[in-house]
C-alpha cells in the first residue's frame, strides 16, 4: 500500500509505503508520479519512506519493470534526486540493486540517490541537493506526513 503526498512549497513528493506491500505498489507509483520540474507545482525531489515494509520480495525483474515504466513516463526529462529511508541494513542491499538498475537503464545516476535509515539525514541531503535552505527543518517541524 502507498500514500503519495506533494509538499508544493518545497517541490517535494513524499511516497510512504506500508504493508501489504508488493511489486504492484511500485508499478502504481511509476504511473502515478508526475514528471519532475514540468509545469506549475511539479516536484523537484522525491522522499521515499520504506521503513514499514518488507522489500525482500521485490526482485531485480520488478526493479527493471519499474524503471522502464518510470523512464517512459519521464520521456527524456531530467531525473530528480531521491532519498530512500529504509528500516534496516538488509534493505540497503535491495535499494542499492534497484539504483544500479536505474543507472544502467539510464533513469538516474547514483549521485542523485541517498539510502539511509534516518529521516533527518534524508531531509538534510534533499535540502542540500535541491538548494532549498530550511527544507529539513520545515519538514521535521510540520510532521503532518
Amino acid at each position: 500500500m502507498q500514500e503519495i503526498r506533494q509538499f508544493f512549497s518545497w517541490g517535494l513528493l513524499f511516497i510512504k509505503y506500508s504493508e501489504p506491500f508488493s511489486a504492484t505498489d511500485l508499478m502504481e507509483a511509476a504511473a502515478a508520479v508526475g514528471v519532475p520540474g514540468r509545469g506549475p507545482g511539479q516536484h523537484r525531489a522525491l522522499l521515499v519512506d520504506l521503513r514499514k515494509v518488507d522489500i525482500s520480495d521485490i526482485s531485480g525483474s520488478d526493479s527493471r519493470r519499474f524503471i522502464a515504466a518510470r523512464k517512459m513516463r519521464m520521456a527524456g526529462a531530467e531525473a530528480e534526486p531521491v532519498a530512500f529511508v529504509i528500516r534496516s541494513s538488509t534493505d540497503f542491499a535491495y535499494i542499492r540493486m534497484h539504483n544500479l538498475w536505474a543507472e544502467a537503464l539510464g533513469l538516474r545516476g547514483e549521485e542523485l540517490t541517498l539510502i539511509t535509515p534516518q529521516m533527518d539525514q534524508a531531509l538534510n541531503w534533499l535540502e542540500t541537493v535541491t538548494n532549498q535552505p530550511g527544507l529539513a527543518k520545515g519538514m521535521l517541524r510540520d510532521r503532518s506526513w
